[in-house]
């Protein structure tokens, strides 16, 4: 998405950042700002989608030379990368932009290297600037089991460093898989073979309720199921997703309490792997809601039905309940120029980049606060990793 000084909706977490407006500012200079219909043909084909965002404008591109990367900026974003090629004190226009976000914007693109910014007397940009926008945090008293797993999992990103931050997020997505050994590519053969373990068969809430979906020729490795009858569902605009994400031995029972569960709140399309290496992944079994009030209440039942099942935990979703079995998230919209991605993608990808640009950064930055304050600059509570209210606005 185009770096923007107005994509951000919530003001809550203002306070965890130091108010660096009235700071002097300038635009990178290892960055040379190009419109897109300027670029090469090579490179229009190959970020022609974004230009169908009607707020493109065009490509950030390091200089020779340069460890930067490359960068797609929106109208607003050029307009100011182009306005502080001098240093000086920030424009009206980006002061009072963006509902009273001005200062969380600003300092993304300071972090992001768009942006520097001067403190005592000297130009600090990327991770470099954090300890001048990050306060300093206390550690927390307690924290629950599957947010010390997404935790786990961010010092494993951050430990791979050889990597680009595309390997990076690919690995932070995969976390916690079980290894896919000889056992388990014999007992989940085929998709055949997945249902008899499944009992879907002999299920007659599923029988009843659900019709199972063709298989999608670009997601082959989940068999997805829909609701028979329509179901009165109240809409506020969000796709919900409930984990359960139980040890691959427990599946039996874990799936028949998912079905029922799911069958009795307002669920109308759920999935589960339909292969051995998607049953061993974290994130087995994953139903859609639209009402988080019924996705509270199918978690709720199934924390009850299955207390005590061994549990796998789903890195980068939030709890639900005390422990590792069932959790949540929300899927970002999709724009008309991009598919839509999942919440586990849209987190893994954003904190790989964090993370890399940490690691790559002068002595002294740890990439891992630096990628955990530089989400929750996102609006994400890292804590326990939900989304902050009004994240994204309802429609979108």
């Amino acid at each position: 998405m185009p770096t923007t000084l107005d994509d951000a909706h919530v003001t809550s977490q203002d306070t965890q950042i130091r108010n660096i407006l009235g700071a002097r500012f300038r635009a990178n200079s290892e960055y040379q700002l190009i419109p897109f219909e300027r670029l090469p043909t090579e490179q229009r084909e190959q970020w022609k989608e974004l230009a169908r965002d009607p707020s493109f404008y065009g490509l950030l591109l390091p200089r020779e030379g340069s460890a930067c990367r490359m960068k797609s900026a929106c109208r607003d974003t050029a307009l100011l990368f182009f306005t502080m090629q001098s240093a000086g004190v920030l424009p009206a226009f980006a002061v009072h932009a963006g509902n009273g976000e001005a200062n969380r914007t600003i300092a993304q693109l300071v972090l992001d290297g768009i942006l520097e910014m001067e403190a005592n007397g000297e130009f600090l940009t990327g991770p470099g600037a954090a300890s001048r926008i990050f306060p300093e945090r206390k550690a927390e008293a307690s924290i629950h089991p599957l947010a010390g797993l997404s935790a786990d999992a961010v010092r494993y990103g951050a430990s791979l460093d050889s990597l680009d931050a595309g390997q990076i997020a690919a690995r932070l997505y995969f976390y916690n898989r079980i290894p896919l050994t000889a056992r388990w590519r014999t007992l989940y053969a085929t998709k055949e073979a997945v249902l008899a373990q499944l009992g879907a068969k002999d299920n007659p809430v599923l029988r009843r309720d659900w019709m199972e979906l063709p298989t999608d020729p670009e997601n082959s490795a989940w068999i997805s199921w829909r609701r028979r009858s329509p179901w009165n569902v109240p809409l506020d605009g969000q796709t919900y997703k409930l984990y359960l994400s139980p040890r691959p031995d427990h599946l039996t029972e874990a799936f028949r309490a998912f079905v029922s569960a799911i069958s009795g709140a307002g669920c109308l399309n759920f999935k589960t792997g339909g292969d051995a290496g998607a049953l061993l992944r974290p994130d087995k079994l994953v139903a859609y809601f639209h009402s988080k009030e019924d996705l509270d209440e199918a978690a709720a039942r199934l924390e009850c039905e299955l207390a005590g099942c061994p549990a796998q935990g789903v890195p980068f979703t939030a709890p639900s309940g005390d422990s590792l079995l069932v959790s949540w998230g929300i899927d970002p919209p999709a724009e008309e120029w991009e598919r839509r991605e999942s919440w586990r993608l849209w987190v893994t990808k954003r904190l790989a980049v964090h993370i890399k640009a940490g690691s790559t950064a002068r002595p002294g930055v740890d990439p891992v606060k630096f990628a955990l304050e530089r989400m929750r600059l996102e609006a994400v509570d890292t804590s326990i990793w939900t989304p902050a209210p009004g994240i994204w606005k309802p429609g979108e």
